[in-house]
Parts: structure tokens; sequence; C-alpha cells
């Protein structure tokens, strides 16, 4: 390796290690052997890919500090996704979508300024020092830009902006394509309303075509869910949430309800039948048998991929016949386009985020995160274990189901359903198994009983750093419910390192959300609200707690940016409960007070409704949100 190879290697190494992150000497050593030519020079990106491989750092990081030893801007293209204008690309003849993708750039922001009557645009690249990419910028905006005859004089100026392969892609994926509600409503009116069978190729093809369509249309959206929902008026129904909410996309007669269903379970790895009574759980997956199933369709016809699909069947008593129309069934559609977030991308604010690393860091131990279903504790697991050194430690995890594959990790999925006890696999008895596979760092989806808690603490104790959840409804109802678990408290206070809850909360839509002081409603709620929780713990009359600021309210007709639902992507809201001796103290002594106070001193907005308030003052969400999850 040459003397400019081991300049820009230590210098990509120092900027890492301002930004918190460190790199071992002989991690670093086995990089650099993997990424070398024959020439001896480093293959840059061979060098990138084995770091972010490492799990050590992720692409977003490395492409901020690829953007500072350039001296370029970074933008953060996942922490802003949402705020992009959706409909930005129309500003461009479709001619331009070949060259964005050919030359790696991408237009973000289109500014029209009246005043000095200038266009100002914003575009992401992926190498903003490349002039060969930057005279296709001027290219575009000189051949294929859609200006209204209105501004032909005013004056262009472009912004160019560095941004990660992954963004990119995210970008041509989200931004480039689109179906339309009419697009689904035509695939729906041409689903036959007479039973289809698999030697029906035509009334098949129409089937599959709209699964296809509406399964592409949610993973193009940002959508969590597809439900599929039978009722007693004759029809089934299909719904998208999103952000938490659910919304009616359309409605069809429960004859084409029957036929969607029936190819469903043609591609999912479990099947349902006219005479099935039992709910069932599956995966869409390949088919051997077909020529080319609904996953291969989604690839070649939408260039989806690296998209898992979780289907489950629960069936509904409408009537005492069992019938495939009488399914509801539940799609859970898990991406990993983009790859697993940062916590600083979920909403975690400094305090939070700066001690969940420092405990990521540590040998031993138990760290559990808790909430509700639906309040992204796993994602905040996974994304707890992305920042782990997978080529120094070994990283196992015990799941039901798996939800974020890696091959870095050692993956397990739980069969606690099984009905002969020798195929059985519960989460108790994997951690046994584990431990005799030399981890470091255990995963382990859930704590759901007694066996499990006592599991997890013998791995704690022994050395190992266990990553888990528990459904309760904050942090120190925690302590609450593994004591009712029966465990015994000074094994829980000997092995527990902290306790984090938290809550998802919708964004408000900055292009249409009203701005006014705090209503009296709303602060009569919150005076209440502090009063009953916390009235032994903060003043509750101080200002960082009970305002009366300008905050944002939800458009209750929102804008077309929105989907008129007023509101956005979403956020965590958060809590940490760190076992130190203080804390330690109140749980023998059953102080609870103590525990708040000890939580309120580390950091004060630190309780789910202080996290809360603190999101509404910078004006990220609103107190209806606030209600409506805590």
């Amino acid at each position: 390796m040459d003397e400019k190879d081991k300049k820009k290697i230590s210098h990509i190494i120092e900027l890492l290690r301002n930004h918190g992150i460190y790199i071992t000497t002989l991690t670093l050593q086995e990089i650099i052997k993997d990424s070398m030519t024959s020439e001896n020079k480093v293959d840059y990106t061979s060098f990138f890919k084995k770091l972010i491989g490492t799990g050590i750092v992720t692409e977003e990081l490395l492409t901020q500090v690829l953007a500072e030893m350039d001296g370029v801007e970074y933008y953060d293209y996942f922490l802003n996704k949402e705020i992009i204008d959706k409909d930005i690309i129309s500003y461009f003849h479709q001619d331009a979508f070949s060259i964005f993708r050919q030359f790696f750039f991408v237009p973000l922001e289109v500014e029209f300024d009246k005043v000095n009557k200038q266009i100002n645009i914003s575009f992401g690249m992926k190498n903003p020092s490349n002039k060969l990419h930057q005279s296709k910028i001027d290219e575009v905006l000189a051949l294929l830009f859609n200006l209204d005859p209105k501004y032909k004089d005013w004056k262009i100026n472009k912004y160019t902006y560095i941004v990660s392969p992954s963004a990119l892609e995210d970008y041509y994926f989200h931004f480039l394509q689109k179906i339309t509600d009419d697009d689904l409503n035509e695939a729906r009116d041409k689903i036959s309303v007479n039973l289809v069978t698999e030697d029906d190729a035509e009334r098949t093809r129409s089937v599959q075509e709209f699964l296809q369509k509406i399964i592409a249309k949610a993973v193009f959206e940002g959508v969590s869910d597809i439900h599929f929902e039978p009722s007693d008026d004759g029809k089934g129904r299909i719904k998208f949430r999103k952000n938490g909410i659910l919304i009616p996309i359309l409605s069809m007669s429960i004859r084409q309800y029957a036929n969607v269903l029936t190819a469903l379970a043609l591609n999912c790895s479990s099947t349902i039948t006219s005479t099935s009574t039992l709910p069932m759980d599956g995966r869409i997956e390949e088919k051997p048998e077909q020529n080319a199933g609904l996953l291969e369709l989604l690839k070649v016809n939408y260039n989806i991929t690296n998209v898992d699909y979780r289907v489950s069947y629960i069936p509904n008593a409408l009537n005492n016949t069992p019938n495939v129309a009488n399914y509801s069934v539940v799609i859970r559609i898990l991406s990993r386009r983009g790859g697993i977030p940062t916590l600083e991308q979920l909403g975690f604010n400094a305090e939070i985020k700066k001690e969940i690393s420092f405990i990521s860091e540590k040998a031993h131990g138990i760290f559990l995160i808790t909430g509700p279903t639906g309040s992204g504790k796993s994602t905040t697991l996974y994304s707890i274990l992305s920042r782990v050194n997978a080529t120094e430690k070994n990283i196992v995890t015990i799941e039901d189901p798996v939800e974020y594959r890696n091959s870095m990790w050692k993956q397990v999925q739980v069969n606690e359903k099984a009905v002969k006890e020798e195929d059985r696999l519960t989460f108790s008895n994997a951690i046994k198994h584990f431990l005799r596979h030399d981890p470091d760092v255990i995963l382990l989806g859930e704590v759901r009983d007694t066996e499990t808690a006592k599991q997890a603490i013998i791995a704690a104790n022994t050395g190992h750093l266990v990553l888990s959840t528990l459904h309760t409804n904050d942090a120190p109802s925690a302590i609450s419910r593994l004591l009712n678990l029966n465990i015994d408290i000074f094994d829980m206070l000997n092995s527990v390192i902290a306790i984090l809850g938290q809550r998802l909360v919708r964004k408000v839509c900055p292009n249409c959300a009203i701005k006014e002081p705090v209503r009296k409603t709303d602060y009569e709620w919150l005076k209440k609200e502090l009063n009953r929780t916390l009235s032994n713990v903060i003043d509750v009359n101080s200002e960082d707690y009970l305002f009366t600021d300008e905050v944002l309210y939800a458009n209750p007709n929102g804008c077309d940016k929105c989907h008129h639902t007023g509101y956005t992507t979403r956020s965590v809201i958060s809590e940490i409960c760190i076992l130190d001796q203080e804390v330690k103290s109140a749980i023998v002594n059953k102080n609870f007070d103590l525990i708040y106070k000890s939580m309120i001193n580390f950091y004060k907005y630190n309780t789910l409704l202080l996290s809360g308030i603190e999101k509404i003052k910078n004006k990220y969400t609103t107190f209806d949100e606030i209600k409506r999850v805590i």
C-alpha cells in the first residue's frame, strides 16, 4: 500500500473517531488485506463495503465522513425523506429519469424565490466532485426541466449534496415509480366474480396482477401492513397501515375477495382452504412448481427486492360455514432497503442516544426495551445491534419471527407451536443451546415467561450482553413485571443494566400544519397529566413542562404531501431507566417516585409524557398524538 492510500485511510479512521466510532488495528488490517488489488492498491469500493459489513459503521455515517474529507455538504436522505416533495419529479421530463440513474444524482428540492426571481434546485449526488456528473445536471436543467413559461427569465441556481448509494436506490424506488388509485381500481375490476381455479390461466393472471399492484403500492408508499378484511355486507376491504394508522384503500365483491385470498395463499408457505378453520402464519415465498411466483413478478415488474412478507390468517365468524372469504389476512411488510435505521433516524434525543451507545459496548448485562405492540421495539433492538462490531463479537439472535436478516449474525426462529415436543424450540431452551455456542451478544426477541427471564439472567451473569423486549406500559413497570415473573429481586438488580420505554408518534406535516398558541383544552389536559403522574417528582408549573407557547396542530384536511392525513413520518418518544445504585435502592424500598426523580435528574424530559412535551415544543408532533399513544 502506497503513502497516498495510507494517508487517505488514516484520515477516514480519524474522522470516524471524531464521530465516536473506533476501529481496532486488527479489524482495519483485515479489511485492508481483503481490499488490495493485484497492483498493491486499495480498492476503495471493496474497502468501504467491508467496513460497513463489520456493523461498526453505517453507510450513512461513512458517506458523511467522505463528505467531510472532500469538503462537500452531506444530506441525510433517510432523515429527511418524508419532507421531500413527492411531486418534485413532475418538474422534469421523463427522459431525465434514465440520466438520474446513469449518473447517480436526483433532485431533492425546488424552491421558487419570487423576491429575487430565482429558482433554487438542490440535487443529491453519489460523487459531487465528478465533473461529468455535474455537467449532466446542467444538461438536465437546460433540456429536460419542465418550466412554466412565466419563469423563463428567472435565474436557475443549482446546489449539490452528497448522498449515500442506498439513498439513491431508495429514491429511484420510491420517487420514480408510482401506482395510482385508478391503477388499483382498474386491476380490481378485471378480477372475476366467479371462482378462479389454478388451471384458469386468464383469470389467475388478473388476480396476480392485482396482488402485484396492491403490494407494490404498499411498498412504494412505506406501508407497514396490508389488511384484507371481509364484512357482513357482502364486500371485502383492503386497508393500509401507514405511520401506525389504518387507511381504507378500496373494496371489492366478496367473490373477488375470495379469489384474491386464494391467489395469495398459493404464494405462501401456509395455505388456507375452503375447509380451514384455524389461524395460520406464513410468508410469501418462491414456489418451485410455479413458473413465476409473486416474488419473482414483483422483482421483474416493479424492481422490488430485499423485502420480506409475513402473512397471518385469522378466520372470522361471519357465518357458520368455513369459507376462504371468511378469513381476515394481514401482510406485514419488512423492507431491508436502506438498511437498519440509526438511533438518530429513529428520533432518539442526544442524551438517550449516548446512553444506549454506551450500553451497547458493555460486556455483560440485560438491556430491556418496553412498549406495546407496534411501538418500534424490534427496530430499536436491531439499530442497537447494528452498532456492535460483528467481526470481533459473536452475535446471535433468537426471534419469533426473524424480521431483519443479517449474514454477520447467527439467527434462529423459535417454534413454540410445534405439535411434537422434539420439534419445539422456545425462547428459553434456545438460550440454553446458544450459550454453548460461545456468544458475546444475544438478541432475545421477547421475555414472555419466567423460564425465559431466568435464562436471560443466567446469560447476563455469565458474561453475555442480552438485548430483549418486554410488554409493559413504561420503563419502571418492567421492574414490577419481572418481579411478577417470580424473578429474585437481587438476581434482577445484578443483571439488568437499563430499561428503555418508547412509543411512536407521527410528525405533523410541515406543509399544512396550523401554528397557534397551546389551546386551552390541551393546556388543561397537560396540567392534569403532570399533576396525576409527576407532582411528587417535578415542579409541574415549570415553563419547561407547562407552557402556552406557539405549537403546531395538524390540519384536519391535510394536503397532497401528507395524503390528507395532517402527518408524515414517525419518531420515538422515549424514557430510559438506568439501574444505578440510587435506582437499585429505590427498587428495594419500592420507592417509585425516587426512580422517576433519578430518571429526570439524568435528563429533564426523561419520561414518555415529558419526551412528548419536548417533541411538541420542538414543533415535531401534536398534543393529539401524545394523547393517542400514552
